[in-house]
């Protein structure tokens, strides 16, 4: 089971998109997994840069089709964004669970089950964070840009 690097507040969604877009030009696959809301403005926000193209994408409200557990969104070093769901039901290969992730980095919401989803990731750098748009004004987000530099720090010295 991984441990949590860190807890992270994150102004905006459009933060947590421009990290990972850097983050992803450093070679590095990274996913972030968040309830349906929280993908779905983090997708919004990663989709209007101009590099991002769209692999694929699985994601509805759970009005929709019912699911209403976390979501997988990944960018790759091609800055090709994907969306999945980040929980499969019981059925003839496996038991009802979260699936294994093994990205390089990975956010977890602080709104999604962080420790059953630490679980199943393996080999990774894990965060938890929590984005603030509606929570607080800037002033009052105690993390801001430096944390995410110790990111961006960390990848580039550790990267292959």
């Amino acid at each position: 089971m991984e441990k949590l690097e860190d807890s992270l507040i994150i102004e905006t969604y459009d933060d947590l998109a421009q990290t990972m877009l850097q983050c992803s030009g450093y070679g590095v696959f990274i996913s972030a997994i968040l309830p349906y809301e929280g993908a779905r403005q983090l997708v919004k926000e990663l989709a209007t840069y101009e590099d991002t193209s769209i692999g694929s994408l699985e994601l509805y409200d759970s009005m929709w089709d019912g699911y209403d557990k976390e979501y997988c969104v990944c960018v790759d070093d091609d800055m090709q964004i994907s969306v999945e769901k980040a929980w499969h039901d019981k059925n003839e290969f496996h038991n009802a669970g979260y699936y294994d992730f093994d990205n390089e980095l990975i956010f977890i919401s602080a709104d999604s089950d962080t420790g059953e989803i630490l679980k199943h990731i393996t080999n990774s750098l894990c965060y938890e964070v929590e984005v603030c748009e509606n929570i607080c004004t800037c002033d009052e987000c105690p993390l801001k840009g430096d944390d995410l530099e110790d990111i961006l720090e960390y990848i580039v010295d550790n990267s292959y």
